[in-house]
């Protein structure tokens, strides 16, 4: 099984911004974006350093 790359949580914004989300708000260290079309939201915990990796996007 191939290694999955690891994602930085500003890498993993740019992804969704390019895939309509928007930042709806933040709460501590975690941005909340908002995807109005699908009506989803994802969070995305932007700490300051993280120890695993995390698994691709679903789309």
């Amino acid at each position: 099984m191939p290694k999955v790359a690891a994602l930085t949580p500003p890498k993993i914004a740019k992804v969704l911004e390019k895939k309509g989300f928007v930042l709806d708000r933040t709460s501590g260290s975690h941005h909340i974006y908002y995807n109005p079309e699908v009506k989803r939201r994802v969070v995305v915990p932007f700490h300051k350093k993280i120890s695993q990796r995390v698994p691709p996007l679903p789309f």
